[in-house]
């Protein structure tokens, strides 16, 4: 019997390598010979296929053509910058930024991770024909708790490492006003230039708690910056504190689940993983932004104006049964979102 080839690309193996054997060890069950790579890799393989499913991280251009001509490609994307931390009153925007040039006859599938991008991708006249489906991501299927056990040897290591320690997640894209003004010129539309305002804004009163956080109540706080962010720039702008830890070593699984402390976090998707696992999040002085309310990643988490609220959310779910609690919260709250958060996996629906 011939086996259909089916080709997944990676860029960032600490982030992506996992969910990507989660969804290849579907495939093969439904019989597809599959191959995991690099873009290089992966381009390099083009004389040596005949026939197969490209299947790319993101809304993806470059070389699709060619692809389509030289492997007989198939292709389905899962874009995962399409995820839950844009409001739901700029997604129409964001979608035709990302998607609102593709040309249909070059794609066949879009998996999204809800039914809120699947109805806005399928407005788009330039994807018609396309096949648009709301299976949810196989990097959320992670987060369920039977698969908690990949992370054991990584968290028991962090754990002997830093002890107990609160997190905090950066998500700004930039730290500081000259990444903020570099932004802002190529912004492609006044809501991404009022997007870029509030970051901008966040991000000083985010400094300024961290640093009140770590200057009186002496607990270990581990930052870790998004994968845009200078590792060195936050290092220095916490250079004071010997109890703050800049790192973003691996994946951030391990790293949320020793966080006995707590998150604390802006916009991130982490949340959302924090909340799935019962781990309280706190936003900080976000309720003056303007569609804030319809984020699912401010929904699942504690949106406070002081400190004071910082320190007492964070200390207030400590038990099994609290945390529990917290977890089928965030479910039901996340049901209209994000597919597949019980029950069949995504993995399971997009093989």
């Amino acid at each position: 019997m011939h086996k259909k080839t089916i080709l997944f690309t990676i860029e960032l193996s600490d982030r992506e390598l996992f969910p990507k054997c989660l969804l290849a060890i579907e495939m093969i069950k439904a019989g597809f010979r599959v191959y995991i790579g690099t873009f290089r890799s992966i381009h390099e393989t083009r004389n040596r296929i005949k026939s197969c499913i490209f299947f790319h991280k993101s809304s993806y251009v470059r070389r699709i053509q060619q692809y389509r001509r030289a492997m007989g490609a198939v292709v389905a994307i899962m874009d995962e910058e399409t995820g839950v931390a844009i409001p739901a009153h700029r997604m129409t925007d964001f979608c035709h930024e990302r998607f609102g040039k593709l040309p249909s006859q070059d794609y066949d599938y879009i998996f999204t991770i809800g039914e809120g991008y699947r109805s806005r991708l399928s407005a788009l006249k330039n994807l018609d024909g396309v096949k648009i489906l709301a299976t949810g991501w196989p990097r959320i299927d992670l987060w369920r708790e039977e698969y908690s056990v990949i992370h054991q040897k990584k968290l028991e290591e962090i754990r002997q490492q830093h002890g107990d320690y609160i997190l905090f997640i950066s998500s700004f894209g930039f730290t500081s006003r000259t990444g903020y003004e570099f932004k802002l010129k190529r912004a492609p539309s006044e809501s991404r230039i009022r997007a870029l305002h509030n970051t901008f804004n966040a991000l000083n009163n985010y400094i300024e708690l961290i640093s009140r956080l770590a200057a009186e109540t002496r607990e270990k706080i581990v930052v870790r910056p998004h994968i845009s962010e200078s590792i060195e720039e936050w290092k220095s702008i916490f250079s004071a504190y010997p109890n703050v830890t800049v790192c973003r070593e691996g994946d951030v699984a391990p790293w949320l689940l020793g966080a006995t402390g707590g998150v604390i976090t802006y916009r991130s998707t982490v949340t959302l993983q924090a909340a799935l696992n019962g781990i309280p999040t706190v936003q900080y002085k976000i309720n003056d932004i303007d569609g804030i309310d319809d984020v699912p990643v401010f929904k699942v988490s504690k949106c406070v104006e002081t400190y004071e609220e910082v320190v007492s959310h964070l200390n207030r779910y400590k038990t099994n049964a609290e945390r529990d609690e917290l977890r089928l919260q965030a479910i039901e709250v996340l049901r209209d979102d994000v597919s597949s958060l019980s029950g069949q996996t995504a993995a399971n629906k997009i093989a």
